[in-house]
């Protein structure tokens, strides 16, 4: 493969991969009027459970701000609600209200399972093979960002 356009062909197989996991998710959310982030926090606070806001950052990959104001449109909707620690009152987790829990339980299913459907068709060296692959992408953009930091 010629080395300058290496950077070009990851681009566009990232953008494809991206499109086809929205297409299997759009069905899930278009129902409920969400948008992505909106549709992977759900899927988040399915899964996990009540969370403060800094936990949803982190495992969304956004800032608190950006969260933040995700969290007051579920409010809005009646999807989310503020839970305040019983302990220390400054803490507040994110949760499902019951209502919207007892709905949505079975409704996110199929894009929850989605990335293990398609490892499902993959031999266990293909799955392996991705798993590697994708943590080296990861290893390789984490020296790119220190170096780019230590540049500047």
């Amino acid at each position: 493969m010629n080395e300058d356009k290496r950077g070009l062909k990851i681009i566009k197989i990232m953008k494809m991969i991206q499109k086809e996991h929205r297409h299997a998710m759009v069905k899930e959310f278009e129902e409920l009027n969400l948008t992505g982030p909106q549709g992977m926090m759900v899927i988040i606070l399915i899964k996990e459970g009540p969370l403060k806001i800094s936990e949803i950052s982190e495992k969304m990959g956004l800032s608190n701000s950006t969260v933040s104001g995700i969290v007051d449109r579920l409010e809005k909707l009646s999807y989310v609600i503020r839970i305040r620690d019983d302990q220390d009152r400054r803490v507040v987790r994110v949760g499902l209200t019951d209502t919207f829990r007892a709905e949505s339980k079975n409704r996110f299913k199929r894009g929850d399972l989605y990335w293990d459907q398609i490892m499902e068709i993959a031999t266990p060296e293909e799955a392996e093979q991705v798993i590697k692959g994708l943590r080296v992408l990861e290893e390789l953009m984490k020296r790119a960002k220190k170096q780019n930091e230590e540049d500047a």
